[in-house]
C-alpha cells in the first residue's frame, strides 16, 4: 500500500561510518563490536551520524547481555542504515535506546537469522502428542525446543484460523528427522486439533524485541522495517515525543513466513507528549499491531505519610518507568478504581531504568486508607496520539489497543485481524493497563473482517473498563469517542460501548448480518448517530441516557 524508497545518506562533517570500525556488509562475520564502537564514537561527538553501507550486517548479544547494540546517554544522534539490514543471531533485543535525547533511526531493517517459530501441519495424533510435518520456519532441535505458545493457522486466507484456537501453554517440540517433529507436554485438549490442521508454533513470545526504548526524549523512526523478531518490533516505555513514519512490520516478500514478529508491532507504555505513527504498514503479526497505554499500579506504605512505594498491580516482577519530578499521581480505592479520591505531585523519584518497585515522595500526605493497596496511575504519562495512514492486515489479536491516551486516528485501515479492529479500555483485573482513554476521534477509517479468532471480543470496535473483580465498571471511565466518515464491516456486532460517556457516529456506513450492530449499556451517557447509511441508522440495545438522536 505504501511504497517507499531509500533516502541516500548525505555526508555531514560529523559522519561516522561503521566500516571505519571494521563492520563489513555481507561478510558473514559478527559486526556487533564494530558497530557498537561506531555508536560509542558518535555518542562522544554530539550531532553525529552513524552511517552504514548497504547490505546485511550480522549482530548478536554477548553472553549474559540482553541486547546486541545499545545507545545510552546520547544526544542529537542519528543512525542511518542507508538500506542496511541488521540480522540478529541471538535471542535478545536487537538494539536498546535509553536515557537519551533526540535520537533518529532511519533506513534500516531488522530480521533474525533463525525464525523464532515453526510452521507445521498435523500428520497424526499419538495419545496426547501431535506429530507434525515442518513446512516452514525453524525445525526444532532433536534434543527438544521449548514452546511458549501456538495457534491454528488458515493457509488459504493466510491468517490465524477462525475460533479461539490459541494456546499460551508450555510444552516441548522435538525434531524427529525427515521433516517431522513431535509436540508433547501440552494439555490433553490439544490432541483435538486434528490431522491436517496447520499450526504456528512459537519458541518465544515476548522479551526479545527488535527495538527497545526507555526513558528517552524525542525519538524518530523513519523508513525502518522489521521482518521477524522473537518478540515485538518496537517496545517503548517512559518516552516523550515519539514519531514513526514509513515504519513497516511485515514478512519479506520473498519469504514464505506466516507471521512477521511473534508479538506486537509497536507497544508503548507510560509514554507522554506527542506520539505519532504515519504512512506505516503492519502485516501478519503475532499479536496487536499498535498497543499504546500505561500501567496501573498498587501502593505500599512508605516510611512517612508522604512516601509511597509503587509496583505494577498484576505482578511485582514487571518493570515500570519511574515518574518524573512534578508528575501528578492519582489514587483510588481498589473497590472503586475509576473514582479518583486523591492526587499529589512527585517531589522526589530516585529510581532509574525500569524498576519493579520504586519509592517516591509526594507534596502531600497520602490518606491512611490509600497508603497500601490503592490503585495509582501517573496522569502526566498520557500521550496525545496521531495515528494516520496506517494499514493493518491479518495479524493475530487486535489492530489498535488504546489506553490512557487522547488524540486522533485518521485514514487508517484494519482488515483480517483475528481480534477486534479497535479496543479502547482500562483494566485493573488482568493486565492492569490503563488509565481510561479520553477524547479519541476516528476519521475516514475502515474496519472490517476482524474479530473472528484468537483475541476475539464482543464486537469489531469495543470500549470498556474492567474493575478489580473483572466486571464491567458502572463508572463512565471512558469519555468522548467520535467516529466520522468511517466504515464498519462485520458479520456480528460492529460496536460495543460500555463504561463510556458521550459517543458520536456521523457520516459513516456499516454492514452487519446482525439486527443489533451497536450495543451500548446503561453507563453510556449519549450516543448520537447522524447521516449514516443504511438509512435506518444504528439500532441500539439497552437504555441510553439522556437521548438518542438518529438523523
Amino acid at each position: 500500500m505504501f511504497m517507499v524508497g531509500i533516502v541516500s545518506p548525505a555526508l555531514y562533517a560529523a559522519d561516522i561510518k561503521v566500516s571505519g570500525y571494521g563492520a563489513v556488509a555481507g561478510d558473514g562475520r559478527d559486526d556487533s563490536i564494530a558497530i557498537q564502537a561506531a555508536i560509542k564514537a558518535a555518542i562522544n561527538k554530539p550531532d553525529s551520524v552513524v552511517l552504514f553501507d548497504p547490505g546485511i550486517y550480522d549482530i548478536a548479544a554477548i553472553q549474559g547481555s540482553n541486547r546486541a547494540l545499545e545507545v545510552a546517554g546520547a544526544s542529537n544522534l542519528k543512525i542511518n542504515g542507508a538500506g542496511a539490514t541488521l540480522r540478529v543471531h541471538s535471542v535478545s533485543n536487537g538494539i536498546i535506546i535509553r536515557d537519551s535525547t533526540n535520537i533518529s533511526l532511519e533506513n534500516l531493517s531488522f530480521e533474525w537469522s533463525s525464525l523464532p517459530f515453526s510452521q507445521a501441519r498435523v500428520v497424526s495424533v499419538e495419545n496426547n502428542d501431535l506429530i507434525v510435518s515442518i513446512v516452514g520456519g525453524t525445525t526444532p532441535s532433536t534434543a527438544g525446543t521449548p514452546v511458549t505458545s501456538l495457534f491454528l493457522y488458515d493457509e488459504v486466507k493466510r491468517r490465524p484460523a477462525a475460533g479461539g484456537n490459541d494456546w499460551y501453554v508450555g510444552g516441548t517440540f522435538t525434531g524427529q528427522g525427515g521433516g517431522k517433529a513431535r509436540l508433547s507436554g501440552f494439555p490433553s485438549y490439544l490432541s483435538r486439533v486434528g490431522v491436517g490442521a496447520s499450526l504456528l508454533i512459537r519458541f518465544q513470545t515476548y522479551g526479545a524485541n527488535a527495538i527497545v526504548c526507555f526513558n528517552n526524549r524525542q525519538l524518530t523512526f523513519t523508513r525502518v522495517s522489521v521482518h521477524s523478531a522473537p518478540g515485538m518490533a518496537a517496545a517503548l516505555s517512559g518516552c516523550e515525543d515519539v514519531q514513526f513514519s514509513y515504519f513497516r512490520v511485515l514478512p519479506r516478500i520473498d519469504a514464505p513466513q506466516w507471521i512477521s514478529t511473534n508479538a506486537d508491532g509497536i507497544h508503548a507504555t507510560d509514554c507522554r507528549g506527542n506520539f505519532s505513527v504515519s504512512n506505516s504498514v503492519f502485516k501478519a503479526l503475532g499479536d496487536d499491531a499498535i498497543n499504546i497505554g500505561g500501567l496501573m499500579l498498587l501502593s505500599q506504605k512508605g516510611t512517612t505519610a508522604r512516601e509511597v512505594v509503587l509496583h505494577h498491580g498484576r505482578a511485582q516482577g514487571i518493570g515500570v518507568s519511574p515518574p518524573r519530578v512534578g508528575d501528578l499521581l492519582k489514587f483510588s480505592s481498589i473497590n472503586e478504581p475509576y473514582k479518583v479520591v486523591f492526587s499529589a505531585s512527585v517531589v522526589t523519584s530516585l529510581a532509574t531504568g525500569l524498576p519493579v518497585q520504586q519509592t517516591v515522595t509526594l507534596d502531600a500526605d497520602v490518606p491512611v486508607a490509600l497508603q497500601s493497596q490503592a490503585v495509582v496511575f501517573n496522569s502526566s504519562a498520557r500521550p496525545v496520539i496521531n495515528l494516520s495512514r496506517i494499514s493493518i492486515e491479518r495479524n493475530r489479536a487486535r489492530g489498535f489497543w488504546l489506553q490512557g491516551i487522547s488524540g486522533d486516528v485518521k485514514d487508517c485501515t484494519v482488515s483480517g485481524s483475528s481480534g477486534p479492529a479497535v479496543e479502547l479500555r482500562s483494566d485493573v483485573y488482568d493486565s492492569w493497563e490503563g488509565p481510561a482513554p479520553t477524547a479519541v476521534r476516528f476519521d475516514n477509517c475502515s474496519f472490517g473482517d476482524c474479530n473472528y479468532g484468537p483475541g476475539k471480543s464482543v464486537a469489531l470496535i469495543n470500549s470498556y473498563a474492567l474493575d478489580s473483580t473483572g466486571s464491567i465498571s458502572a463508572i463512565r471511565a471512558i469519555d468522548t469517542i467520535a467516529f466520522s466518515h468511517c466504515e464498519f464491516i462485520a458479520d456480528g456486532q460492529l460496536l460495543s460501548f460500555k463504561s463510556t460517556r458521550s459517543v458520536t457516529i456521523a457520516n459513516s456506513k456499516y454492514s452487519s448480518k446482525t439486527a443489533t450492530p451497536v450495543v451500548a449499556d446503561d453507563t453510556t451517557m449519549l450516543l448520537e448517530s447522524t447521516n449514516n447509511v443504511p438509512g435506518a441508522g444504528f439500532k441500539l440495545v439497552s437504555p441510553i441516557a439522556p437521548t438518542i438522536s438518529i438523523k
